[in-house]
């Protein structure tokens, strides 16, 4: 739970200030590095450019392992209250990084998984209030942890949740 607790501990501080989008960017950067992501080592992406039909398209944060794309995470005012555009901008953002995984991290943190062929819309498959000693946040960061991390393990996680939806 200690990692957890430090990692949404600063993500608190945030909503209490009801700072701005691009101060929490910041935040959450720092705070992947607090689960072993590295910046320098490019790792942590923050505003990548990536082509998209004639233009290019910037996810907020596009998190790599060995130079592979892992996850995008869509950042939001700490206040915010996620709308439907939002999760489509995410959906857009897993396809082009080729990933069926995305965070959405804004007045809470969500992941979504792109149901390949059978939605326009990725499905939320979990979500974690930022509050300290959430036992919901204490799975999300040993799901992301960088010395802990293994795509198909949490590809196998996002299954899972999803056969659980369906019960």
């Amino acid at each position: 739970m200690e990692i957890w607790n430090e990692f949404c501990s600063y993500l608190i501080d945030c909503k209490e200030r009801d700072d701005s989008e691009e101060r929490y960017h910041e935040i959450i950067e720092s705070q992947l590095s607090v689960l072993g992501w590295k910046r320098y080592k490019g790792e942590i992406c923050h505003k990548e450019r990536i082509p998209s039909g004639h233009g290019f398209a910037e996810p907020d944060i596009v998190v790599k392992k060995d130079g592979v794309n892992q996850m995008v995470i869509e950042v939001k005012k700490p206040n915010h209250l996620q709308t439907k555009e939002e999760r489509l901008q995410l959906l857009s953002y897993m396809r082009l990084c080729t990933l069926r995984i995305g965070i959405y991290i804004g007045e809470h943190i969500e992941i979504f998984y792109d149901v390949q062929g059978d939605s326009i819309e990725p499905v939320s498959i979990y979500r974690v209030p930022i509050s300290l000693n959430e036992k919901r946040g204490q799975q999300f960061v040993e799901l992301i942890r960088r010395d802990n991390f293994d795509k198909d393990r949490f590809m196998g996680f996002c299954e899972a949740q999803l056969q659980e939806q369906k019960k």
